[in-house]
């Protein structure tokens, strides 16, 4: 009858999609608190992207599992079909949180007069050979702050850096520009902003401003702030600690 197998086609649908559901935690779990720390995954895009891998990739499998589950099927034929699936569907998975793990942000870089978060799909892998030692590497546990120097019009590469910056490809993702941050404090110093004046410029957003300021444990005299730009969002400051120079928080807010 097709009630009845109906009914087991729901048991193994639900089971299947169970199981796809421990996955997809255990791959958030790597996503959310290892690649896209608050507030990367908005900023850089990282929750939309896991999202919808993830709805497609944990719905398609059970739904795929309901359409060719019948008892009526031998069970080498049955075990071949759902191996079929589950291969298609874990590939799907890998593939996804590859996706995911080039998009993850890496460094967050001073620039000039701002911060910009740079994820490992913005960098040519060729070109970290041309990066300090300690900068070769791509992070996987968040990004790291460091700086980037502007080229000199007596550099070498000048032109190139110019053609490069032309085509969207600004010195942050160029690791042969990159500095340690500490070396930029003084121009850092120089470049921050006072919260106050970023309070006169949004007087919207007092509230969300004072809670962001809170979080970092320091007083609003005792910190300042730069435009940060992300892969998909560009209205978001950095708060930086005015003694130590470290970015010491974050708000959603247009700091330009």
């Amino acid at each position: 009858m097709w009630f009845p197998d109906f009914k087991i086609k729901a048991q193994a649908f639900f089971t299947h999609l169970g199981l796809s559901l421990i996955m997809g935690i255990f791959a958030s779990i790597i996503v959310f608190g290892f690649w896209f720390p608050y507030p990367y995954r908005e900023m850089a895009g990282g929750e939309d992207l896991f999202l919808l891998i993830m709805l497609v990739d944990i719905c398609c499998g059970p739904l795929l599992t309901f359409v060719v589950f019948s008892n009526k099927k031998p069970r080498k034929e049955l075990l071949r079909d759902l191996s079929v699936i589950g291969g298609v569907q874990l590939a799907a998975l890998l593939y996804g949180i590859y996706a995911v793990s080039m998009a993850r942000p890496v460094y967050i870089v001073f620039e000039v007069d701002r911060f910009r978060v740079v994820s490992a799909a913005d960098i040519e892998q060729d070109e970290l050979q041309y990066a300090p030692r300690d900068m070769q590497s791509l992070s996987l546990t968040g990004p790291t702050v460091i700086a980037a120097r502007v080229p000199k019009t007596s550099d070498e590469d000048f032109v190139r850096a110019v053609e490069l910056g032309m085509q969207g490809i600004e010195v942050s993702f160029q690791p042969r520009y990159w500095q340690p941050y500490v070396d930029k404090k003084e121009e850092v110093l120089k470049r921050v902003k006072p919260t106050a004046y970023l309070k006169r410029k949004n007087p919207d957003k007092l509230e969300l401003i004072s809670s962001a300021v809170k979080k970092t444990g320091l007083s609003e005299s005792e910190i300042g702030y730069l435009p940060l730009q992300g892969r998909v969002q560009s209205d978001w400051v950095a708060f930086i600690d005015l003694q130590s120079m470290a970015v010491v928080g974050f708000a959603n807010v247009d700091g330009f």
